[in-house]
């Protein structure tokens, strides 16, 4: 059997410089201002957050490390919306820009961050 040590914290840190660029580009990709950013935007959210070291014109060609992290995001919602089973599914995949929860914005921010970093 396995030991864990529950005294061990590891951390996974975001400034909050990072983390208002993040918020700001996935605003300025909601070009149809639904209040979410979908699969059809995601590729512009990923150009502005890397300040166009990737320029994905779909999500086709967005790097997979990135596509991922819009899709566990998307996906949430089925944590959110009671009884949602489609909520992540074809036009209806959307990082939710009106989700009310630090924690989903804290942890997709970060998860871009760290997926930018993994491909540099």
């Amino acid at each position: 059997t396995a030991q864990i040590d529950r005294d061990v914290t590891i951390t996974r840190i975001i400034d909050q410089e990072t983390l208002d660029k993040c918020m700001d580009d996935l605003l300025q990709a909601d070009e149809n201002g639904d209040g979410g950013v979908s699969t059809q935007e995601f590729p512009t959210f990923v150009t502005l957050f890397s300040d166009n070291e990737y320029t994905p014109t779909s999500l086709r060609d967005t790097p997979l490390r990135l596509v991922l992290t819009y899709h566990f995001t998307a996906c949430q919602c089925s944590l959110f919306i009671e009884g949602s089973s489609d909520c992540c599914v074809g036009k209806n995949s959307k990082i939710d820009l009106e989700q009310d929860s630090e924690q989903y914005f804290l942890t997709f921010c970060l998860d871009m961050v760290e997926g930018l970093r993994e491909m540099a």
